[in-house]
């Protein structure tokens, strides 16, 4: 499988009340292996989403660490159920009492 590269979008949005949860939207670059059966996203090293092909983009809701580091990597497998290594970190450390509504962030293969 292709080596992933990241490109990170944030959008932070503050708000007074904390604990919100975040709004993820993931997106990628379609690898163009013939036999790419899907991709998982992790956070925190735990999978949390399993997408097959032909996506290119996940949603989904996640509880960061307030003003802690809170990672994110992506994988793809493919028909043999053969998984690429692990993206490069993507790390959000939203400051502290300032929680963040929504991120966006890129995967990108090279």
């Amino acid at each position: 499988m292709k080596k992933l590269l990241i490109t990170l979008l944030l959008l932070l949005f503050a708000v007074p009340a904390l604990g919100a949860t975040t709004h993820i939207t993931a997106t990628w670059t379609a690898n163009t292996e013939t036999d790419l059966a899907g991709y998982c996203l992790f956070f925190q090293g735990s999978q949390i989403a399993d997408i097959a092909v032909p996506a290119t983009e996940w949603q989904g809701e996640v509880d960061l660490d307030d003003g802690g580091n809170n990672v994110f990597e992506l994988t793809a497998y493919d028909d043999a159920d053969n998984e690429s290594v692990k993206s490069d970190p993507v790390n959000i450390n939203p400051a502290p009492n300032k929680p963040v509504l929504h991120i966006t962030i890129q995967f990108d293969y090279n």
